[in-house]
């Protein structure tokens, strides 16, 4: 968190994290991607990150390019791509998306 608040000072219009989850309770995690989301919208921040931490960030991501052994494999939105049936089985290595039952 301090090394995100470091790089913030700066007023970037890119904001580049490596595995920005790393070592971070959950609860961090949880308003680190509420910092994100006002970063990007509000402030007008363009962020580019790489993660283990797919799913989380794919929930987070207007643009979301997926690699596989160097090659973008799936590209779009990424709540998209994370409900695509094929990115999840292939490539996120997940169960197919079971739809959404009303009560």
């Amino acid at each position: 968190m301090v090394a995100l608040a470091r790089g913030l000072m700066a007023r970037p219009r890119l904001l580049v994290l490596d595995d920005p989850f790393l070592g971070l309770a959950k609860p961090v995690i949880a308003r680190f991607c509420a910092v994100l989301r006002e970063l990007t919208g509000a402030r007008g921040v363009a962020v580019l990150a790489a993660s283990q931490h797919v799913r989380r960030l794919l929930r987070l991501a207007d643009r979301a390019y997926l690699l596989d052994e160097g090659r973008v494999r799936a590209a779009g939105p990424g709540r998209a791509l994370l409900a695509d049936p094929e990115v999840r089985t292939r490539l996120l290595e997940l169960a197919p998306e079971r739809p959404e039952t009303t009560a």
